[in-house]
């Protein structure tokens, strides 16, 4: 069985994919993307193309542990994803939550190296180095949905008709090897000098490392705590990183491709940024759905507010981010229900 899979496919498309998936004597279902496009999970009679090897002795260490994990599928095996999530700052996770990131971080963990620590699929975009050419192993990422979406896993050949397998995790419910299209590739990324053998980082006693997220819906976890790690990034203490996660998710409920277009607004984002009239303006929709360029143009927003920087409770970083940065209309109200949504967060 040849196992392919299909992204971002406008629903003005999806008779016409089916109409050729058929005649190949193809099978698919369908999932519904957040951004109203479809992912389609093909399956073709037949034998699948040859996988790649490495040549003797250069093989990637992680190649090994992944292929012993083929197989490994929501729900029997949830038991396992589990284990690939505590390698990622969430801990462990259920399998509702994409795993495809986790899966990648396992692998590289368990063989040695330092991954990541993230569920997010686009943070291997600045992992290692980049490689020019497909190498047999490597950690290929790729689009999926807005700019805040992405795949990840190892290439192991090419699908032909424009295409390339990938081994991963969380394609279509399970650890397998499925084609991808080449067009969809970000990057591919291999180690570098600068990556040191480690032991797999520890799972946190409570998810988010020091927070308390557990309200947060589990899909959302790995963006609550990006923006807490890019915050961390940055040398803010632990007060303004709870005090950046509290506004997101009472702006956005975390949800990067969040658009509020009712006038005199259009904003966007994790934090709503305004383009019409606030940090937003001169930003494309397509660079506010980013959630790191998002994250960044509030960091860099914030860095200028003194009070922010400094404070050392709670309360005088809510309080400072509300005036400095929100400036709503009424500045008491949202200091007291971003100070009790914060207050929450805090483990």
């Amino acid at each position: 069985m040849i196992n392919q899979i299909f992204t971002d496919v406008p629903p003005s498309e999806l008779e016409t994919m089916a109409n050729l998936i058929a005649v190949d004597n193809g099978t698919f279902t369908n999932e519904l993307q957040e951004d109203g496009n479809f992912t389609l999970f093909a399956e073709f009679p037949g034998e699948p193309p040859p996988e790649q090897s490495a040549a003797p002795g250069q093989e990637f260490p992680w190649m090994q542990i992944a292929r012993a994990e083929r197989g490994v599928a929501e729900g029997s095996g949830d038991p396992r994803i589990e284990e690939y999530f505590k390698t990622t700052s969430l801990g462990p996770q259920p399998s509702s939550v994409p795993w495809c990131s986790a899966f990648v971080n396992f692998c590289v963990a368990a063989s040695g190296l330092v991954g990541t620590n993230s569920a997010l699929a686009r943070s291997w975009l600045v992992w290692g180095q980049g490689v020019a050419s497909f190498v047999p192993g490597c950690i290929v990422i790729g689009s999926r949905g807005s700019p805040a979406l992405g795949h990840v896993g190892f290439y192991v050949g090419d699908g032909g008709q424009d295409s390339i397998l990938l081994l991963g995790g969380n394609q279509h419910n399970s650890v397998n090897v499925s084609g991808f299209p080449k067009a969809n590739v970000l990057a591919r990324r291999i180690p570098s000098s600068a990556l040191r053998a480690a032991a797999p980082p520890a799972p946190s006693e409570n998810v988010g490392g020091g927070f308390n997220f557990n309200e947060i819906p589990a899909q959302r976890r790995a963006m609550a705590r990006h923006i807490v790690d890019a915050f961390a990034a940055q040398g803010f203490g632990k007060v303004q990183q709870v005090t950046a996660v509290a506004n997101a998710f009472a702006e956005s409920a975390l949800d990067p491709r969040k658009r509020n277009t009712a006038p005199p607004d259009d904003s966007v984002g994790l934090f709503q940024l305004n383009r019409n009239r606030g940090e937003g303006a001169g930003h494309s929709v397509e660079d506010l759905m980013d959630p790191d360029k998002n994250i960044a143009i509030v960091i860099a927003a914030v860095r200028k507010i003194e009070p922010f920087v400094a404070a050392a409770s709670l309360r005088q970083a809510v309080d400072a981010f509300v005036r400095g940065f929100e400036r709503p209309k009424d500045i008491p109200s949202a200091i007291e229900a971003r100070l009790q949504e914060a207050g929450r967060l805090m483990a």
